[in-house]
């Protein structure tokens, strides 16, 4: 497979993480263009050989069918060759490298999400996997990485997804989620591809999410089958494992003291909503996902 540019979705509020992941990129030696799907129109200035990937007509989809911003992501299956990667991600290797024993006709991805039966699926997109194989949830995928020669799914098969009745309940009424995954793997599954993941046999690549790193982690990443990049999927809640200094080594001293204070606010938002009563965080939960305008907050924690 070769690739030969590298997409990412990102706003100003990720822009410490997408700096990172950039300068990651290019520290392999990979000097692929950089393609930046904006995920709204919050904008900063990007690094040389980088540019913003438009689309008026899907972003307007998007808009129209009242779909999370993550679901622009999607434009990113409509691009050949390329290599997508979520902007919380750390680059060990060039993905030009371990690409290119692989096909052009399948969907590469390189996770656990496998072993992880939370987000990539809905109960009615899991019933329609299942009605297959039983063997559906080994091709199921987190959407922060995947990679493919051939452009796998097109503007009416998105568009289809989105605005087909039919798909309604398949997407959790109105909206495909909360995030983007069912929608994402619903939509790989209706092309018909056959999925890689590089974390399975025969390939044997050690975990890419952070999250499987909880200690020691040195060995593994410079062992025979580490990974070829570390996923942090949400860095705010994974600052305090040992693999997130990673990301401090592609960062100055500036940025990564703004990323601590950004991650402690968090952190503390997170400590003081805990101790709300279970039914103001489902409400407030229930309100950001009709319209994420809006929240409920208790008053002793403001």
């Amino acid at each position: 497979m070769k690739a030969t540019r590298v997409v990412t979705l990102a706003n100003d509020i990720v822009r410490l993480q997408f700096l990172a992941m950039e300068r990651s990129l290019r520290a392999t030696g990979c000097d692929l263009p950089l393609h930046v799907i904006p995920y709204d129109e919050s904008r900063f200035p990007l690094p040389k050989n980088a540019e913003w990937l438009e689309d008026d007509e899907l972003f307007a989809l998007v808009h129209s069918v009242d779909a999370v911003p993550l679901c622009r992501k999607y434009l990113a299956f409509t691009v050949s060759n390329s290599a997508f990667f979520d902007c919380d991600i750390i680059h060990i290797r060039d993905p030009r490298v371990w690409l290119a024993p692989l096909p052009e006709d399948v969907f590469v991805v390189a996770d656990t999400e496998w072993n992880k039966t939370r987000w990539t699926f809905t109960k009615e997109t899991g019933e329609l996997y299942a009605a297959k194989t039983t063997l559906w949830l080994l091709d199921n995928f987190n959407s922060g990485f995947f990679a493919q020669g051939n452009a796998l799914v097109s503007f009416e098969n998105i568009k289809t997804m989105l605005t087909d009745p039919r798909n309604w309940k398949l997407r959790k009424g109105k909206l495909p989620s909360s995030g983007e995954q069912p929608g994402a793997n619903l939509l790989i599954h209706q092309s018909g591809a056959k999925v890689i993941n590089l974390c399975l046999p025969p390939y044997r690549m050690e975990s890419t999410m952070a999250g499987d790193y909880p200690a020691a982690y040195e060995s593994i990443l410079s062992g025979p089958h580490g990974p070829a990049f570390i996923h942090y999927a949400g860095v705010g809640r994974n600052l305090d494992a040992p693999v997130a200094r990673l990301i401090f080594e592609h960062l100055n001293q500036e940025e990564a003291a703004e990323m601590r204070m950004d991650f402690e606010k968090k952190k503390r938002r997170r400590e003081r909503e805990g101790r709300w009563p279970i039914w103001v965080r489902v409400a407030s939960r229930i309100v950001s996902l009709l319209d994420d305008r809006f929240c409920i907050r208790w008053r002793d924690g403001v």
